[in-house]
């Protein structure tokens, strides 16, 4: 390793510049900081370490490098903030900077192939137009970053140290060929924001955005897509990509979450542009929201708390109960006269929790009355997992359901498989992973129909019987999340969760 810590003074250099104060940075960081900088995968460094703290501003940085030779280095610490930074651009080609502070430095149009900025922030920076194939972005702040078609191909966004956030960042127009982002479910980990990044027009082919999260469809307008790897549950938001040749859907978080050695590697299915646009339309159509009765008509208070523009849930559960009633109507085990008195009921509610309950309750009824209908002969077992892509049912017969499915499966952070037991009972195991890494547990053994509210019960040690679960067209039905905010304790016996993790209802996807 080549070292050169400039330990003298840089006043003298530019007398008329004006110093900023330097940021703390443990001596740890300056004793391996080519260490620091070195990326899995990415070529081995050979730089020499500059300790940054020794520079007031990048011009003086700059000149001692000029009188020092220096070729490609290594940058630890410092305090740039504001300043023009494309006369050291030279010196970083194959380089690093690193825990450094660059929130609004200018780096536009410089060419610099191989950077690495690692546990630094460049909040504000302007890269517009840079030249920067295969940088590698670590730990990075990136809010309100500049990025306007800037040429960066092969391009590592590398969440880490608590430190990265998109909030604003501006891909519009940028080249990021094979580009890849990484991001974790940990905290450290985060992706922070990236729901408010911009990527409009980027080339993102041959991208790897699995693990991204792509929350809004203006994020992705008129970004090319070609060979370009994302994850099911983001197809919903790519209505206005352009759709330029094959997507790879791939399980994200397979290669961030799973350390272990013997966990296989993320599934992935190639579709085409076709499919592709098939796949968006039937998974917005499938998870449209709406309640089952026109809002434009909503009449009484409780019809307009469904219609609230936060009100999901409710919709979800009236268009629910609205199947459901259907269903029992056509079995006979319910009556015209039954539904219009729990209308009524409902109908008083003038808050949302009253609606929650009285939804609940009507549930609890028309279940009860169908009865016990699932049917599982001794150690047969049925899977559900979380739907990470919502579809028709008609969708789920066909081949191009049946070459994702792989993936949906392993992308889902939740299962719990059902086992028919020797005396008809049913047994559940499963497992949810969620914010943070928390985790959830399900152990049940013994669940019988309860024809009384027509929940899958357990018995809890003092005799209890604890609702717990329903199996309705195709779907798992929990009671309780697992998370402590709504599970009381007598169901924590049978499933429970960490502070930032909870089930939610499941589906049999058919693997």
């Amino acid at each position: 390793m080549k070292r050169a810590l400039f330990a003298l003074a840089a006043t003298g250099l530019l007398a008329g510049a004006t110093a900023h104060a330097q940021p703390a940075m443990d001596d740890d960081v300056l004793d391996h900081a080519e260490e620091i900088c070195e990326i899995e995968g990415a070529a081995p460094l050979d730089a020499m370490v500059i300790d940054g703290r020794n520079f007031g501003t990048a011009a003086e940085l700059a000149a001692a490098l000029a009188d020092a030779g220096a070729h490609a280095v290594v940058i630890a610490g410092g305090n740039f903030s504001g300043e023009d930074m494309r006369a050291i651009a030279p010196y970083l080609s194959g380089g690093c900077m690193t825990h450094a502070e660059l929130e609004h430095t200018n780096w536009s149009g410089v060419e610099i192939p191989d950077v690495r900025f690692v546990a630094s922030d460049l909040s504000d920076a302007d890269m517009r137009g840079a030249q920067m194939p295969r940088a590698i972005f670590h730990g990075v702040a990136l809010t309100r970053a500049k990025l306007a078609a800037a040429q960066m191909p092969q391009a590592q966004f590398i969440a880490a140290f608590v430190n990265t956030d998109m909030e604003g960042a501006n891909f519009a127009g940028a080249d990021l060929t094979g580009s890849r982002f990484t991001c974790g479910i940990t905290v450290d980990q985060w992706c922070m924001n990236s729901y408010d990044a911009s990527f409009a027009g980027a080339d993102l082919s041959e991208a790897d955005l699995s693990s991204f999260g792509i929350w809004d469809e203006e994020m992705m307008r008129g970004a090319r897509f070609d060979s370009t790897m994302v994850a099911p549950r983001s197809l919903r938001y790519l209505t206005q990509a352009a759709l330029e040749g094959p997507v790879i859907l791939k399980a994200e978080y397979g290669d961030v979450v799973a350390e272990d050695p013997e966990t296989p590697p993320p599934s992935t299915a190639t579709i085409t542009p076709q499919e592709m646009r098939a796949l968006i339309v039937s998974t917005r159509s499938e998870t449209a929201d709406a309640a089952s009765f026109d809002c434009t008509r909503a009449a009484s208070t409780a019809e307009k708390l469904i219609c609230g523009e936060w009100a999901m849930d409710l919709r979800d559960l009236d268009r629910d109960l609205a199947a459901l009633y259907a269903e029992a109507r056509a079995a006979g085990k319910v009556t015209v006269a039954s539904q219009r008195a729990w209308l009524a009921t409902r109908n008083r509610c003038s808050d949302e929790d009253c609606l929650r309950d009285s939804y609940a309750g009507r549930m609890d009824a028309l279940f009860a009355a169908l009865g016990d209908r699932l049917v599982l002969a001794p150690d047969q077992r049925v899977t559900y997992r979380e739907n990470v892509l919502p579809l028709p049912d008609a969708m789920r017969d066909t081949p191009l359901y049946a070459r994702i499915l792989p993936v949906l499966a392993q992308a889902s952070s939740m299962h719990i498989t059902l086992t028919g037991m020797e005396d008809g009972s049913a047994g559940a195991e499963g497992f949810a992973l969620g914010a943070n890494a928390h985790m959830c547990n399900m152990e049940v053994y013994g669940a019988t129909f309860d024809p009384a509210n027509g929940w899958y019960s357990a018995e809890a040690e003092d005799g209890t019987r604890v609702p717990l679960f329903r199996v309705w067209r195709e779907r798992l039905l929990l009671r309780y999340s697992g998370n402590l905010g709504d599970t009381p304790s007598e169901a924590s016996n049978f499933i429970s969760c960490g502070a930032r993790a909870s089930f939610g209802n499941l589906r049999n996807l058919g693997a």
